[in-house]
């Protein structure tokens, strides 16, 4: 007995009905963490290419759907998780310009339907769409004016019909408005309403009530984009809202999380969805290689450093000064994210610190499942 507490100093986290996330690299011990008892659940995996970051978060979410009846939903810019989520009968979105595979816009969920003014919260996110599609700002509140009675309209005639209005019937009430500001809106919009791009305004195709769900946006191109990402997110909130009610848990999983920072909107739409996700019930991670660009973000440095939950494996070394400030970390514990092996590190579960090793076999399905390393896809 005495033995297994040297050296005494040593943290174990043990939680009941939790995720096995290794071995403590110290007393050996199994790492059982149950991110539902923190004070809030979001978190963050963090290390260089090649340090075993998407693995990790694919253990995680795999127990979680192999364990709980909780909801997954995944953003993967990279097409990374495709075979993990065919493997568990959930539903591949690939969002793009030549996809056959298309999520109404416009849609509005049970999440909304629950709300004391869901016209009003669709209008929101209708108006932030048009914002930076459109350009709409350089005309100021008429613009907007002009497009929030568009969809008060528009959702007043869809009342009482069965299906969900689209872009391309909110495009025929902007055509009925008299201003000439609007017919500038209606034909600023119309490649993402009767054009290419129209792939948002279109019925919804997919099964969005399948627990399992994996939005693949790495064709979506330059243009299409903005609103690709948007509408994901749009998606996403309205699943939260609707399990929230059902008193039902939703993960969230943001790989490559980099590409919402790199442009504002969508820094601050995932800004406010993170801390809506918390109130919700949701537990909301984001997967980020380029963690210097993450600290050099005001909105992404809050968000990492008000998280109870995170997963640090290889850093670089600019990135491990960074660290040890933000998080207070010691040289001792530095080395074990320094040159470290993939899947090795450290992980920070509320206010414990624990170097952790999760050595996953290579001959077994789930490994090849989850793999992408070259050479083993």
């Amino acid at each position: 007995s005495a033995a297994a507490l040297t050296p005494f100093s040593v943290q174990d986290v043990m939680d009941r009905g939790g995720i096995y996330y290794g071995r403590n690299a110290i007393s050996r011990n199994s790492i059982i963490c149950n991110r539902k008892l923190l004070l809030n659940g979001n978190g963050f995996y963090l290390g260089v290419p090649g340090s075993g970051k998407s693995m990790a978060a694919k253990w995680e979410l795999m127990n979680v759907i192999l364990n709980t009846d909780d909801d997954v939903l995944i953003c993967d810019p990279e097409a990374e998780f495709g075979p993990v989520v065919d493997a568990v009968r959930g539903q591949n979105i690939r969002l793009a310009p030549d996809s056959t595979q298309h999520v109404n816009a416009l849609e509005l969920g049970k999440g909304y339907e629950a709300g004391e003014k869901p016209v009003s919260l669709k209008s929101e996110f209708i108006l932030t769409l048009y914002e930076h599609l459109l350009d709409v700002q350089t005309n100021g509140r008429r613009a907007k004016s002009i497009i929030d009675r568009a969809v008060l309209d528009l959702y007043e005639e869809f009342s009482k019909k069965p299906q969900a209005p689209t872009l391309q019937d909110l495009y025929r009430i902007l055509q009925c408005q008299k201003e000439n500001l609007a017919k500038d809106i209606v034909l600023a919009s119309e490649i993402f309403t009767k054009g290419s791009l129209n792939t948002f305004a279109q019925p919804t195709n997919v099964q969005l009530d399948n627990r399992v769900l994996c939005f693949n946006i790495r064709d979506l191109g330059q243009q299409l984009r903005p609103i690709g990402m948007l509408v994901l997110m749009e998606v996403v909130m309205m699943r939260v809202m609707q399990n929230r009610l059902r008193g039902k848990r939703t993960w969230i999983y943001f790989d490559e999380l980099s590409v919402l920072f790199s442009y504002e909107w969508s820094t601050n739409f995932l800004d406010v969805s993170w801390k809506r996700y918390r109130k919700y019930g949701a537990l909301a991670s984001g997967i980020f290689q380029n963690l210097d660009q993450a600290l050099d973000n005001e909105v992404a440095h809050s968000m990492i450093s008000n998280s109870e939950f995170l997963v640090l494996l290889n850093q670089a070394a600019s990135d491990r000064t960074k660290l040890a400030e933000l998080l207070h970390i010691s040289d001792t514990q530095l080395s074990y994210v320094t040159d470290s092996e993939a899947g090795r590190g450290l992980l920070k579960m509320g206010g414990s610190l624990v170097p952790f090793i999760n050595d996953i076999p290579k001959d077994t399905q789930l490994y090849k499942l989850m793999s992408t390393r070259p050479g083993e896809v």
